[in-house]
């Protein structure tokens, strides 16, 4: 059993260990001496037969350290060091090649996540990618080749791609490059892959090809399937670009009755999540989640509205972390000014948009009712975050550090302390066996708003975690939803 450790609290102290078989005994990895201050390794992973590699970051998760240990001594040393100004991204983007010829590793040092190659010293030998594209996945390397294979993101963000690339960084050539997204496996060698490509209006096909991108076999096109769904009056979705109050371009998606008819006016759904680094808006079948309840909304005649505000992944690390210090701000500003836009298109009632989202989602959807009451008539908040104080160090204090070094940003949004602003409908779901985003969430939010003489539908699931599922206990959230949504939006 391990302590739940919450924002400025003393973390569990961590250390690495490996097992000796021949011995038959656990070693302790010794580190070079530094101080203490509740850090993490996120990351252990085989360098070679005689070493393994061990990433140590610290609390504010701003300093990262790449160690090698060697395993007949389990003394580690380091061998690369990276900092940032707000804070590190973990990835598993770590790869050694054979013969001491160095690793491969991803960052952000640049303003968009790239691969570099680096010597065992540490000094960087090549940035291998460039560009305003993100490195979403490292899938390999073939070293007989002297090759890398990888996907980047494209198109603004919409987009997946997968490359191949010199370790010399020349010779980049496109493997699958059709638009929407494609994901990759590799096959060991990197001779082949088995991609999977779909589009938000295009089933997922299934291929092999080779490095070269010739098809080598096609596996499932899914045509059989696709002409099948023609006869169902499915939903249809629409990509969007929204402007917020500064300019920016925001990713959206429109969902729409089969029969939508531009001369009615339909209330509207928003749906949020809009955590650090996350992604909804991808040009990809199904590439956000509760697909099934929203068609089924958008066949009751409301349209669905799906926006990737700042702060959220794809496009590069100033749109990403912006955010940094201040969460809920610039997210609750993009949504409201999505809400705006919606309300001037002619076919939209905007005295009738309501906002829904679960976790980092219900934290932000409480925050849209709350900070922007004159917009939003009805807000759903599943499993919310209502004062970053409550939640875990590590993810908190990565965005936030704590309330000594960051007062005004833990503060100015958390939802239980905005109680008193409360207008509209509010429908507030939290399961108390919610191990990740603890009850005490709601439980505060619940005295807020009875202290505040306010009036909200509350939906309380004993022995639920997080997800709220188990004996019906999903069926009986979506029904209550959905009857939220149509009495209250």
């Amino acid at each position: 059993r391990f302590k739940y450790p919450k924002v400025g609290e003393k973390n569990s102290l961590v250390s690495a260990w490996f097992y000796n078989l021949k011995k038959k005994k656990n070693v302790q990895i010794k580190f070079p001496a530094t101080e203490d201050d509740g850090g993490y390794f996120p990351r252990l992973k085989w360098a070679s037969d005689q070493q393994v590699s061990v990433i140590r970051i610290n609390r504010w998760q701003n300093e990262l350290d790449l160690f090698l240990a060697d395993l007949n001594t389990a003394e580690a040393r380091s061998i690369f060091h990276e900092s940032n100004s707000r804070y590190i991204d973990i990835h598993d983007n770590l790869l050694f090649l054979k013969g001491a010829k160095g690793f491969l590793w991803t960052s952000e040092m640049d303003g968009y996540n790239h691969l570099y190659h680096y010597g065992l010293d540490g000094k960087k030998i090549k940035q291998i990618t460039q560009g305003e594209n993100e490195i979403t996945q490292v899938l390999g390397v073939n070293e007989s080749q002297s090759e890398i294979y990888y996907q980047i993101s494209d198109n603004d963000g919409l987009d997946r791609k997968i490359y191949r690339s010199g370790i010399d960084g020349n010779e980049k050539t496109c493997i699958a490059c059709e638009s929407g997204t494609n994901d990759a496996d590799m096959s060991p060698g990197g001779k082949y892959f088995i991609v999977n490509h779909s589009t938000s209006y295009q089933l997922p096909k299934y291929f092999i090809v080779d490095r070269n991108s010739r098809i080598i076999k096609k596996l499932e096109d899914n045509q059989s399937l696709q002409s099948k769904l023609a006869d169902y009056d499915l939903a249809d979705v629409e990509h969007l670009r929204i402007a917020n109050r500064l300019g920016d371009s925001l990713n959206a998606i429109l969902i729409k009755p089969s029969d939508f008819d531009p001369n009615k006016k339909y209330p509207v759904l928003m749906n949020v999540y809009g955590g650090p680094g996350s992604q909804l808006v991808l040009n990809k079948w199904n590439s956000f989640k509760y697909t099934w309840w929203f068609s089924m909304l958008a066949s009751d005649g409301y349209l669905i509205c799906i926006s990737d505000n700042r702060g959220t992944g794809g496009r590069g690390e100033k749109f990403k972390k912006q955010t940094y210090l201040h969460l809920g701000k610039m997210e609750t500003e993009d949504q409201t000014d999505a809400a705006l836009y919606l309300k001037t298109l002619p076919f939209v009632n905007g005295d009738r948009i309501g906002i829904f989202g679960w976790s980092y989602g219900g934290y932000m959807s409480s925050l849209c009712l709350l900070k922007s009451n004159d917009v939003f008539k009805s807000a759903i908040s599943v499993a919310p975050v209502t004062h970053w104080k409550w939640y875990d160090s590590v993810y908190s204090e990565r965005y936030m550090k704590d309330e000594k070094q960051n007062s005004n940003g833990f503060a100015e949004y958390a939802p239980v302390l905005l109680a008193d602003r409360l207008k509209g409908n509010y429908m507030l779901v939290h399961g108390m066996g919610d191990d990740n985003v603890h009850f005490q969430h709601t439980a505060e939010m619940i005295n807020a708003l009875v202290r505040n003489n306010k009036s909200f539908d509350l939906y309380v699931y004993p022995n639920r975690s997080h997800g709220i599922s188990g004996d019906r206990a999903r069926l009986h959230l979506f029904s209550e939803m959905t009857r939220f949504v149509k009495n209250k939006i």
